[in-house]
Protein backbone atom coordinates (compact mmCIF):
# COMPACT_ATOMS: atom_id res chain seq x y z
CA UNK A 1 0.00 0.00 0.00
CA UNK A 2 1.72 3.16 -1.19
CA UNK A 3 0.10 5.33 1.46
CA UNK A 4 1.98 3.30 4.10
CA UNK A 5 5.31 3.44 2.29
CA UNK A 6 5.14 0.23 0.27
CA UNK A 7 5.66 0.82 -3.41
CA UNK A 8 6.78 -0.75 -6.64
CA UNK A 9 3.57 -1.60 -8.46
CA UNK A 10 2.10 -0.19 -11.65
CA UNK A 11 0.30 2.70 -9.95
CA UNK A 12 3.49 3.76 -8.17
CA UNK A 13 5.46 3.57 -11.41
CA UNK A 14 2.78 5.68 -13.10
CA UNK A 15 2.85 8.36 -10.39
CA UNK A 16 6.64 8.52 -10.59
CA UNK A 17 6.33 8.88 -14.38
CA UNK A 18 3.97 11.85 -13.96
CA UNK A 19 6.33 13.49 -11.49
CA UNK A 20 9.36 12.92 -13.71
CA UNK A 21 7.54 14.12 -16.84
CA UNK A 22 6.51 17.36 -15.19
CA UNK A 23 9.91 17.93 -13.58
CA UNK A 24 11.62 17.19 -16.88
CA UNK A 25 9.42 19.68 -18.67
CA UNK A 26 9.84 22.57 -16.23
CA UNK A 27 13.57 22.04 -15.69
CA UNK A 28 13.55 20.70 -12.12
CA UNK A 29 14.50 17.27 -13.40
CA UNK A 30 16.27 15.62 -16.27
CA UNK A 31 14.62 15.79 -19.68
CA UNK A 32 12.66 12.65 -20.42
CA UNK A 33 10.65 11.24 -23.29
CA UNK A 34 7.97 10.37 -20.73
CA UNK A 35 6.47 13.85 -21.14
CA UNK A 36 5.80 13.44 -24.85
CA UNK A 37 4.79 9.79 -24.48
CA UNK A 38 2.17 10.57 -21.82
CA UNK A 39 0.85 13.60 -23.69
CA UNK A 40 0.55 11.59 -26.92
CA UNK A 41 -0.96 8.47 -25.37
CA UNK A 42 -3.72 10.39 -23.61
CA UNK A 43 -4.13 13.21 -26.14
CA UNK A 44 -3.11 15.87 -23.64
CA UNK A 45 -2.16 19.45 -24.52
CA UNK A 46 0.12 19.70 -21.47
CA UNK A 47 1.50 17.14 -19.02
CA UNK A 48 -0.28 18.99 -16.22
CA UNK A 49 -3.58 17.85 -17.76
CA UNK A 50 -2.70 14.30 -16.73
CA UNK A 51 -3.77 15.18 -13.19
CA UNK A 52 -7.37 15.24 -14.42
CA UNK A 53 -6.99 11.63 -15.55
CA UNK A 54 -4.94 10.01 -12.81
CA UNK A 55 -4.96 12.05 -9.59
CA UNK A 56 -8.03 11.53 -7.40
CA UNK A 57 -7.73 14.99 -5.81
CA UNK A 58 -8.22 16.48 -9.29
CA UNK A 59 -11.19 14.28 -10.16
CA UNK A 60 -9.14 11.53 -11.82
CA UNK A 61 -9.34 7.81 -11.26
CA UNK A 62 -6.53 7.68 -8.70
CA UNK A 63 -5.05 4.84 -10.73
CA UNK A 64 -1.92 5.79 -12.65
CA UNK A 65 -1.11 2.18 -13.61
CA UNK A 66 -2.00 2.79 -17.29
CA UNK A 67 1.16 4.91 -17.43
CA UNK A 68 3.46 2.04 -16.40
CA UNK A 69 3.72 0.51 -19.90
CA UNK A 70 4.91 3.90 -21.18
CA UNK A 71 7.71 3.84 -18.61
CA UNK A 72 8.81 0.40 -19.78
CA UNK A 73 8.70 1.54 -23.41
CA UNK A 74 10.74 4.65 -22.63
CA UNK A 75 13.26 2.60 -20.63
CA UNK A 76 13.65 0.12 -23.49
CA UNK A 77 14.28 3.08 -25.81
CA UNK A 78 17.11 4.20 -23.50
CA UNK A 79 15.40 6.96 -21.47
CA UNK A 80 17.57 7.33 -18.34
CA UNK A 81 14.74 8.79 -16.23
CA UNK A 82 12.42 5.88 -17.07
CA UNK A 83 15.19 3.40 -16.31
CA UNK A 84 15.79 5.06 -12.94
CA UNK A 85 12.07 4.82 -12.10
CA UNK A 86 12.05 1.08 -12.81
CA UNK A 87 15.30 0.43 -10.96
CA UNK A 88 14.00 2.33 -7.91
CA UNK A 89 10.73 0.37 -7.97
CA UNK A 90 12.65 -2.92 -8.18
CA UNK A 91 14.99 -1.83 -5.41
CA UNK A 92 12.03 -1.11 -3.13
CA UNK A 93 10.34 -4.42 -3.92
CA UNK A 94 13.67 -6.18 -3.40
CA UNK A 95 14.13 -4.52 -0.03
CA UNK A 96 10.68 -5.75 1.06
CA UNK A 97 11.47 -9.25 -0.21
CA UNK A 98 14.87 -9.27 1.52
CA UNK A 99 13.41 -8.18 4.86
CA UNK A 100 10.72 -10.87 4.61
CA UNK A 101 13.20 -13.56 3.59
CA UNK A 102 15.53 -12.73 6.51
CA UNK A 103 12.67 -13.60 8.86
CA UNK A 104 12.00 -16.92 7.14
CA UNK A 105 15.33 -18.31 5.94
CA UNK A 106 18.99 -18.49 6.89
CA UNK A 107 21.48 -16.69 4.63
CA UNK A 108 23.38 -19.94 3.98
CA UNK A 109 20.25 -21.63 2.59
CA UNK A 110 19.47 -21.66 -1.12
CA UNK A 111 16.60 -19.27 -1.80
CA UNK A 112 14.17 -19.45 -4.69
CA UNK A 113 12.32 -16.27 -5.59
CA UNK A 114 9.25 -16.52 -7.80
CA UNK A 115 8.16 -13.24 -9.39
CA UNK A 116 4.60 -12.59 -10.49
CA UNK A 117 2.47 -9.62 -11.40
CA UNK A 118 2.29 -7.62 -14.59
CA UNK A 119 5.21 -5.24 -13.89
CA UNK A 120 7.48 -8.23 -13.30
CA UNK A 121 6.11 -10.74 -15.80
CA UNK A 122 5.40 -8.69 -18.93
CA UNK A 123 8.51 -6.54 -19.51
CA UNK A 124 11.34 -7.85 -21.63
CA UNK A 125 13.75 -5.39 -20.00
CA UNK A 126 14.83 -6.97 -16.69
CA UNK A 127 15.63 -3.75 -14.77
CA UNK A 128 13.10 -4.32 -11.98
CA UNK A 129 13.79 -8.03 -11.70
CA UNK A 130 17.54 -7.42 -11.57
CA UNK A 131 17.15 -4.79 -8.83
CA UNK A 132 15.01 -7.15 -6.77
CA UNK A 133 17.56 -9.95 -7.13
CA UNK A 134 20.43 -7.61 -6.22
CA UNK A 135 18.71 -6.69 -2.96
CA UNK A 136 18.21 -10.34 -2.03
CA UNK A 137 21.74 -11.36 -3.03
CA UNK A 138 23.10 -8.98 -0.39
CA UNK A 139 22.08 -11.57 2.19
CA UNK A 140 21.26 -14.69 0.13
CA UNK A 141 24.11 -15.41 -2.29
CA UNK A 142 22.54 -18.72 -3.39
CA UNK A 143 19.49 -17.11 -5.00
CA UNK A 144 17.59 -18.42 -7.98
CA UNK A 145 14.96 -16.24 -9.61
CA UNK A 146 12.02 -17.51 -11.64
CA UNK A 147 9.36 -15.47 -13.40
CA UNK A 148 5.88 -16.97 -13.49
CA UNK A 149 4.63 -17.83 -16.94
CA UNK A 150 1.02 -17.98 -15.75
CA UNK A 151 -1.21 -15.37 -14.13
CA UNK A 152 -0.61 -15.10 -10.36
CA UNK A 153 -4.21 -16.15 -9.73
CA UNK A 154 -3.21 -19.70 -10.71
CA UNK A 155 -1.33 -19.95 -7.40
CA UNK A 156 -4.48 -18.91 -5.58
CA UNK A 157 -6.46 -21.59 -7.38
CA UNK A 158 -3.91 -24.26 -6.43
CA UNK A 159 -4.01 -23.06 -2.83
CA UNK A 160 -7.81 -23.31 -2.81
CA UNK A 161 -7.59 -26.86 -4.14
CA UNK A 162 -5.04 -27.71 -1.42
CA UNK A 163 -7.44 -26.42 1.24
CA UNK A 164 -10.32 -28.41 -0.20
CA UNK A 165 -8.15 -31.53 -0.33
CA UNK A 166 -7.02 -31.04 3.30
CA UNK A 167 -10.66 -30.66 4.40
CA UNK A 168 -11.69 -33.81 2.56
CA UNK A 169 -14.00 -31.83 0.30
CA UNK A 170 -12.59 -33.34 -2.90
CA UNK A 171 -13.31 -36.87 -4.05
CA UNK A 172 -10.38 -39.26 -3.61
CA UNK A 173 -10.19 -39.75 -7.38
CA UNK A 174 -10.09 -36.00 -8.04
CA UNK A 175 -8.00 -35.38 -11.20
CA UNK A 176 -5.28 -33.35 -9.49
CA UNK A 177 -3.67 -30.84 -11.89
CA UNK A 178 -0.04 -31.33 -12.77
CA UNK A 179 1.86 -28.52 -10.95
CA UNK A 180 4.14 -28.11 -13.99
Amino acid sequence: VSALGDSGGGTDIGIEALKAARRGKDGRGLPTTLTARIEAAFHLNEIEDAADWFIAEFGGSGDASPLAPLVFEAAEAGDRVARDILEAAGDELGLCARLSAIRLFRPDQPLTLVLGGSVLQKPTLPLMRDAIAAQLRRVFPDLSVHVLDAPPVVGGAFYALDLLKDQGALPTDFPWPDPA
